[in-house]
This record gives C-alpha cells, structure tokens and sequence, in this order.
C-alpha cells in the first residue's frame, strides 16, 4: 500500500510540476507577444504536448532542466526588447516579411552604428492612431510602420519647452518617407531615430547625427522629411543660445536658419500640417528673442506678425480643434510677446548676469 500511495504522489508532483511549467510558458508566451517577439500557434500547440511525452520518459532533472531551458529561450526576444529606443514593425503589404526581414536588418544596423538601440516588431499597424496607442505604453521614442513603398515614424510626444514664458514645440507625432532607394532611407533614419533616441537634443552628439540626417541626398520621390532634423536642429540651437547663463547670438542665427530651411522643404504643407505649424510656432519664437536681443525692434514686430498670421490661417482651414496644442501653444506665445518688454526683463546686458547668477547659485548647490 505505501509502494502504491508513494507512486501517486509521484504522480502527483509530476503533473503539478507539469503543470506550473506550462504556466510559466504561457506567462513567457504574453510577454514575448507583447515586446516584439514573435511564436507561432503551431509552436504553442507542440509545446505541451511534447513537454507531456518527455515528462513521461524523462528523469525529473532532466525535464525539469530542458523545461526550463525552453522558456528561457522563448523570453530571449523580451530581453532583447528591453532598453529599446526603437521598434521596426512588420510592413502591412509584405505576406512574406521578406522586405519586412530587410528593411529591419538595414535599419538596426543603422542606428546601432549612431549608439541606439532598435528591436523588431512581428506587428503590424494599419491606421496612424494604432501606431501612436502601442508607443504611448512603451519607453521607447519612436516607431518605424508602413508599407514597402512608403514608410511612417511615428514619434512619441514631448511636452512643450519654456523659455523665457515662451513656448517652444519640442517634437512632431509622424513623419512619411518613401522606400526607396532604400539604403539611403535606411541611413536617414538610423541617424534621426538615434538623435531622438537621446531625449536630450541639444547634446553635440544629437546636433552631429541630426546634421548627418538633414544631409543626406537622394533620388526620393519627395524632400518634405528632411524638414524633421532641421525643425530639431532649429530647437537644438536655439536652446544652446541661452544655457549655461550666456546669451550667444551664433547660436540663435544658427537656429532661425534652421527653421527657414524646414520650411523650405514644407513646399506643401498639408502632406504635415501639425510640423508647419510647430515651424512656424518656433521660428516666430526665436526671432522676438533675436529682435529683443539684438535691439532690433523690427523683428518683434515680424514675430508677432508671424503668430498672428498661423493662428489666422489655423481658424480659415479650420483645424483649431484637430491642432488645438497648437493652437494654445501660438496663442500662449503671441500673449506673451505683447507683455515681454525691456521692463520686464531688463537689458541683454543685465539677462546675461541674472543667467550667470542662477548658474553660480545652481554649482553652489550642487
């Protein structure tokens, strides 16, 4: 009878660990699904079965051991998501993934030589909002969908950047680029996506890869995405022109020559309604603070102009409620530019001590 009732707890405990293992892959199967890894049905299916037979003829520490080991191998593509800047997902017109396969490849191989880190994604997304949804539960900044003709990036949203009780937009949501020729894509992308990746954009690392991007020449159908890392070259500059408490008027040339080239390339502005806009909001910006800077008068004047003249042309096409942070945004900004005087602020000579006052109060503290 003890021989008996020993063999069914054997029993017993093989099926409980039996069991518990089949949690964990199932466990290990929604965590690989959901971080970009990718098992198939079939293999789903085999598992238990083939984790059935060898517990059946297999030691314990053996199936145990393999058992173990399988799920292991399985959460291999979770570990390798974690940390990631960028996600590549699968092309929705490719059955096969085979430019799915290579478009990935090329692209990590890019960011990876800029210091970023990319994964692929076995998902595909079909409307812009799915894309965006997907980011937002995710650390990573941006991700790369589309079709194999046209590619879409879809960037996670910063909040605007204060200066001086201005706004400036820090970031766009999407960008649209054709597929070809797709090296040259590839290289485009790999240097924008690892300067975005740093969240930092002002870094002279970020500043080099997004010149590298904005430089880049090709035989593309269109030129409207190298308007992106000149927007983000344009706000890298025009943050450099007052830190550290100094005011360097090179860097805000640097930047109002950024802005205008972005614009150069929205020759038609409706293909990235929401990027013009932040342009326009951002050039307006560092011109008042060059006019104010420089004492020339003049270039307040065309700044208010300019925010004027985008919040006119918002509420004609009437897209005040699809871009209503801009909206807030330009409005905020055309406010303060009628309250931001001498007065208030003082002299340039006098802002530069009231900046190098703060950084010594900030060294002392730290």
């Amino acid at each position: 009878m003890s021989c008996i009732s020993s063999q069914k707890c054997a029993v017993k405990k093989r099926m409980l660990a039996l069991i518990l293992l089949m949690a964990a892959a199932l466990l290990t199967y929604q965590l690989v699904l959901s971080y970009s890894g990718r098992i198939s049905y079939a293999q789903l299916a085999a598992f238990p079965l083939f984790a059935t037979l060898m517990a059946l003829f297999l030691p314990k520490r053996v199936f145990i051991t393999g058992t173990v080991a399988a799920v292991i191998a399985f959460s291999v593509p979770y570990f390798r998501a974690l940390g990631a800047n960028v996600y590549i997902a699968t092309l929705t017109n490719d059955p096969l993934e085979n430019d799915s396969r290579v478009l990935s490849k090329i692209l990590q191989g890019q960011i990876k030589l800029h210091g970023g880190r990319s994964v692929r994604l076995y998902k595909t997304f079909a409307k812009e909002r799915n894309a965006e949804k997907f980011l937002r539960k995710k650390s990573a900044s941006a991700v790369v969908w589309g079709t194999k003709d046209y590619l879409k990036v879809s960037f996670k949203k910063q909040p605007p950047i204060r200066l001086f009780g201005f706004s400036i937009i820090g970031s766009v949501s999407k960008l649209v680029i054709a597929n070809d020729p797709a090296p040259d894509t590839a290289r485009f992308l790999g240097a924008l996506l690892s300067a975005i990746s740093r969240k930092d954009i002002k870094t002279s690392e970020a500043i080099v890869e997004l010149q590298f991007a904005a430089g880049q020449q090709s035989l593309w159908k269109s030129g409207s995405h190298k308007a992106v890392p000149y927007f983000l070259l344009g706000n890298g500059y025009l943050q450099l022109a007052f830190t550290n408490g100094h005011y360097q008027a090179a860097y805000l040339e640097c930047a109002l020559n950024a802005y205008q080239k972005a614009i150069s390339y929205l020759y038609r502005p409706e293909h990235n309604l929401e990027l013009y806009f932040a342009v326009l909001n951002n050039k307006a910006v560092a011109t008042y603070l060059s006019g104010h800077f420089e004492g020339q008068k003049f270039y307040k004047k065309r700044a208010r102009l300019l925010l004027k003249r985008t919040l006119k042309e918002i509420k004609r096409k009437k897209l005040a409620r699809l871009f209503s942070e801009e909206v807030e945004v330009l409005a905020g900004n055309f406010a303060n530019s009628r309250v931001f005087s001498s007065k208030r602020h003082g002299s340039k000579k006098k802002l530069v001590k009231k900046l190098r006052r703060r950084r010594k109060n900030h060294a002392k503290q730290k």
